[in-house]
């Protein structure tokens, strides 16, 4: 009896040049004025007054042309779902912010993401990680035709929802074992995902979004054709897997350039977790009243009450951007500090988080990896920014310190010089997860399947006993100085801002491809007393990345300004081969 409380868990799944070192010029936020304009706001035509989970109906479907409209009022209680083959007309300029029933949680106040009993939206159908699209594609021969409007996301949702691409290829945005640790299982992520093959996407303005315009995996038969895609933070377009892709008449840019720090996107899932998801086991969650924590030093608090200050001052920050949070979070006007941004990633089967070539050539080659028939046709990649941030990061037995669902603990954010814990309501937070979680394993009434179940609630969790004592004792890290910094808030390797990210190509076109005004503020931000890292690529800028892709070229592209941050690398074309 596995007792994790939400309908999903009994639905088991629902879908199937040579190298210039430091920088060019001073190229500022001033000096991209232009590149800043926002998308004509439209508020959605949206009835938020009543927030029932809707009873899934079938599409209407205009039989004059065939053709299935699409509308805000859409969109309005969460992702739309493609599950027929067909023709999708967007009829208005669409403002996805959904809001959604709590059927659990400390209170009402996370209704940006799926209701935990949603059978529309299940948790192990990928909605763990909230509304992670606009519209996500599950059918195959499915043709999206934008009309010229376009697709954003409110910037309410966007402060609220900080994992989501406008379009999704596929009922999950992850092959199965990759992303999140909640992913990495068959007991929590039963099933293979579907990923469609033939889908056309044209006509389309696709803007505001906290990662992508689009993204896929595995996908055959891609065609985008004169289609705009601007104020993402991480990607335009990011294709993984995927064969038989046609890109023309696209224009790629400017990315966002006004955000939030990533320990935003860590905040919130741990308060889901926490704070929404668990407490649909009140048996294990009422145990937060009882479970205590030192930190700091400090007195004693529940367990109830570290989580609930985490809960408040994010809700706080939700509504006016300030609160205890703010200095952690930022004010939303800042770069995107992630590990990197690109305008075009072609990638081979699985997330493209690791550093450049981390699966050797032979390798993917031997397992049948490599990706084919790509072309880029007309296509302008443009004024793409970021400030990526060194995160430094303590490993303890082998594996870092880090909460729930691969947020590290940043041991800068996180001690003081003399390596003292001082801590904030976030970090106080992730290390009380660790805490708990060792509180219920040992606790005497829980059964066998509960203790399965916390798998899915504290997910890959690493708060090791010496961490705890060190954390509560007030005193300096007497431990192994093992530090590693080489990536991002999330675990990502930093790899700076690329225009072309094209790895393990069998082959490739391109015809009037330009990439021009990419830039990286991102510098070394760690303590050379802590970490070193040799080779560090997070300041570097890149204006066609082309890896482990014999035969292939850049002949068709042209590469215009490039900026790279302090001591990093600005390269035009960069061939490498692992």
């Amino acid at each position: 009896m596995l007792r994790l409380g939400f309908a999903a868990l009994s639905v088991v799944h629902v879908f199937g040049a040579r190298p210039e070192m430091g920088v060019r010029r001073k190229l500022t936020l001033d000096s991209m004025d232009g590149m800043l304009e926002e998308p004509v706001p439209v508020e959605p035509a949206v009835d938020t007054a009543s927030l029932e989970e809707p009873v899934p109906v079938e599409p209407a479907v205009d039989t004059a042309s065939s053709s299935t409209p699409l509308r805000n009022t859409d969109f309005a209680a969460g992702t739309y779902l493609i599950h027929a083959p067909g023709t999708y007309t967007v009829e208005e300029h669409i403002v996805f912010d959904p809001k959604t029933k709590l059927a659990s949680g400390i209170s009402d106040a996370d209704v940006s993401f799926p209701d935990p009993n949603s059978e529309t939206y299940p948790q192990l159908g990928g909605f763990f990680l909230g509304f992670f699209a606009t519209i996500a594609v599950v059918a195959d021969n499915v043709t999206i035709d934008c009309k010229g409007h376009s697709i954003v996301m409110s910037e309410e949702f966007h402060r609220r929802q900080r994992f989501h691409s406008i379009i999704e290829l596929g009922s999950k945005p992850f092959v199965s074992g990759a992303g999140p640790p909640q992913f990495s299982g068959e007991r929590f992520n039963p099933g293979d995902p579907t990923f469609p093959d033939n889908v056309v996407i044209k006509n389309c303005v696709l803007g505001l979004s906290s990662h992508h315009g689009i993204h896929g995996n595995n996908n055959r038969g891609v065609k985008l054709q004169n289609v705009q895609i601007r104020d993402f933070e991480v990607g335009g377009i990011h294709l993984n897997g995927a064969n038989d892709v046609s890109i023309e008449n696209v224009d790629i840019g400017p990315s966002l350039k006004q955000t939030f720090s990533a320990r935003l996107s860590q905040a919130i899932f741990l308060d889901h977790l926490m704070n929404t998801l668990l407490p649909t086991q009140p048996h294990i969650s009422d145990l937060r009243a009882v479970a205590k924590v030192s930190l700091g030093g400090r007195e004693e608090e529940t367990v109830e009450k570290i989580f609930k200050k985490l809960h408040d001052g994010l809700q706080e920050f939700f509504v006016g951007k300030g609160g205890p949070l703010k200095p952690l979070f930022g004010d939303g006007e800042a770069l995107p500090d992630g590990s990197a941004v690109y305008g075009i990633v072609i990638h081979t089967t699985g997330p493209a988080v690791q550093d450049f070539g981390a699966c050797p050539l032979f390798k993917a080659q031997a397992t049948n990896k490599m990706v084919s028939g790509l072309s880029l046709k007309n296509v302008n990649v443009h004024d793409l920014a970021l400030d990526v941030d060194q995160v430094t990061r303590l490993i303890v037995d082998g594996k870092q310190v880090m909460g729930p669902a691969g947020d590290v603990l940043d041991w800068r954010m996180s001690t003081d010089p003399t390596d003292r814990y001082t801590g904030n309501i976030l970090s106080d937070a992730q290390l009380t997860v660790g805490a708990f979680h060792k509180f219920l394993q040992a606790h005497e009434n829980l059964d066998e399947d509960d203790l399965a179940a916390l798998g899915w609630y504290f997910g890959a969790v690493h708060v090791p006993d010496s961490i705890l004592a060190w954390a509560g004792s007030g005193e300096a890290w007497s431990g192994w100085p093992d530090f590693s910094c080489d990536g991002d808030a999330m675990s990502h390797a930093n790899k700076g801002a690329v225009g072309l990210f094209l790895s393990y190509l069998a082959d490739g076109t391109f015809e009037n491809v330009t990439v021009a005004n990419v830039y990286n503020a991102g510098k070394v931000d760690t303590s050379s007393e802590r970490c070193v890292k040799a080779g560090y690529r997070g300041g570097d800028t890149r204006g066609v990345a082309i890896v482990n892709s014999p035969g292939v070229t850049a002949d068709g592209i042209s590469v215009g300004y490039l900026e790279a941050g302090p001591g990093g690398l600005a390269k035009d074309v960069d061939i490498m081969s692992t």
